[in-house]
């Protein structure tokens, strides 16, 4: 809230400032102040970038200068910005007799500025990335550019979406785009209280490749129609987007193996199993256990460890489908899940392919130690539907692996031997 003006007498014979608000509290200190502009600046009171305009006023106010006033940033009180304004009271002859002071805290102005000016910024950098705009009126189906030459000005927004959809979206996104910006879809959001509506896509042009791009809709109603439009802003978003997911892309990977950290892990399978429905196919999790891994360590050292667990990594990474999840969960264990899997059978072929391609013996120096892997499984709905719980479970049949034989596989099935006794 804006605090109360300070009102002051200068006399510029004595060099001091008397305050007429009885406890004004100004910067805590007492009524009268003198070596004056200086005891202003002092200590800190005043920022060093506007000290400059306090001396300049009083400069010009001794000079004979009927007015002066300055903007400065106080400390008094916090960071506050204060309009200070100095007035010369002359005598009948045109002498100076003293002066009155002014200060007035402006802090809510200078925000609404700054605020101002900011929106002012934006402005340009969003207007210096917009690539086009167009107008649309969804209720009667009609596209509309000021662009000279647009092969599309007479078609319907309906055509303009489908032949959008064939020319510049992956197949794989075109389902989704389409949803996001059909007529149907995009009243509906309106009469639901949407008035604006952002989608981000990346999409293929002949000339610039692959690129991402923000559309930006803005909704109104015409008062005298009662049509909805909307005007459509179309903005290059590549650098941004392509950092955006870079950071991403870091937060959610292993350092070391580059397959999903262990929260990123959990998180996907739990939302892609979230997400299953009745289809026949069958989800695959599986925890892999390095034999012998110790010995890496302790033979060769950690700088030889890690090698081989990126080794590993790799491994696996080539025995399974780029849709599949991979994760490391910390040390020398990995998380995998096979997505969509038609049997058993078929999960047990790729188990056993890869116990076969882990196993390798690692040799330094001339000693030697032998890497293998011990697999628990677990089946996607039979055992579990979340994370936890199947991996609760191929733990269990990961034990009976490791106190039998090692370097082999095990689906869980629930008897004794799966629980260790």
């Amino acid at each position: 809230s804006k605090t109360q003006d300070v009102i002051f007498d200068y006399y510029l014979d004595k060099d001091e400032i008397i305050f007429r608000n009885k406890g004004h509290g100004w910067w805590g200190l007492y009524n009268i102040m003198k070596n004056i502009p200086e005891s202003f600046i002092s200590g800190g009171k005043v920022s060093e970038e506007t000290s400059g305009e306090i001396r300049k006023t009083f400069k010009e106010i001794r000079e004979g200068k009927e007015s002066s006033s300055c903007i400065f940033c106080s400390h008094s009180k916090g960071n506050l910005w204060e309009k200070m304004t100095l007035t010369n009271i002359f005598d009948d002859s045109g002498k100076v007799m003293h002066s009155v002071g002014v200060i007035e805290d402006i802090t809510v102005q200078k925000e609404q500025e700054e605020q101002a000016r900011q929106g002012q910024e934006y402005q340009k950098i969003f207007l210096a990335h917009l690539m086009y705009s167009c107008s649309l009126n969804l209720t009667r189906d009609i596209f509309s550019t000021d662009k000279e030459g647009d092969v599309r000005q007479n078609k319907s927004y309906d055509e303009v979406l489908k032949d959008f959809l064939t020319s510049s979206v992956y197949e794989e996104d075109k389902e989704k785009v389409e949803a996001a910006l059909s007529r149907k879809s995009l009243l509906q959001r309106y009469e639901n209280g949407e008035d604006e509506i952002t989608v981000e896509l990346s999409r293929t042009d002949g000339e610039k490749g692959v690129y991402w791009t923000e559309y930006r809709l803005h909704l109104a109603k015409e008062s005298d129609s009662s049509d909805v439009r909307a005007i459509v802003l179309v903005k290059n978003i590549d650098y941004q987007k392509r950092r955006e997911l870079s950071l991403q892309y870091k937060a959610q990977i292993d350092a070391l193996t580059q397959l999903y950290n262990r929260e990123t892990t959990e998180s996907f399978i739990d939302a892609f199993l979230a997400g299953q429905k009745k289809n026949g196919l069958i989800q695959a999790f599986m925890i892999l256990d390095l034999d012998n891994f110790k010995q890496i360590n302790d033979i060769f050292g950690h700088a030889q460890g890690d090698f081989v667990l990126t080794d590993v990594a790799s491994k696996i990474r080539g025995n399974f489908r780029k849709t599949d999840v991979l994760g490391r969960l910390g040390g020398d264990e990995f998380i995998i899940l096979m997505k969509d899997v038609d049997s058993i059978d078929d999960v047990g072929i790729s188990a056993r392919e890869l116990v076969k391609v882990i196993k390798h013996t690692y040799e330094e120096g001339g000693q030697k130690v032998t890497i293998s892997a011990s697999v628990g499984i677990a089946i996607f709905p039979i055992h579990g539907k979340d994370f936890k719980t199947l991996y609760k479970k191929a733990d269990a049949a990961l034990y009976s692996v490791k106190r039998n034989t090692k370097n082999g596989y095990a689906i869980y099935t629930g008897t004794k031997e799966d629980e260790g006794a």
